[in-house]
């Protein structure tokens, strides 16, 4: 059995977008709660967030 090697993939925006919030990830991610239940994102725009979000 061969078992093939799975490269790490870091999701990103998937367009850039006016208004993105990829340049302000540090200071929303400090601002964030370590541990939530829900996220609710109604505008996503490029999705920066929420791909930085994304389990890991």
């Amino acid at each position: 059995m061969k078992i093939k090697e799975i490269k790490k993939v870091t999701l990103q925006p998937f367009t850039k977008w006016t208004g993105g919030k990829r340049q302000l990830l540090p200071v929303i991610r400090e601002l964030m709660p370590k541990t939530y239940n829900r996220y609710f994102e109604p505008f996503v725009g490029g999705g920066a967030l929420f791909f930085d979000l994304a389990p890991k």
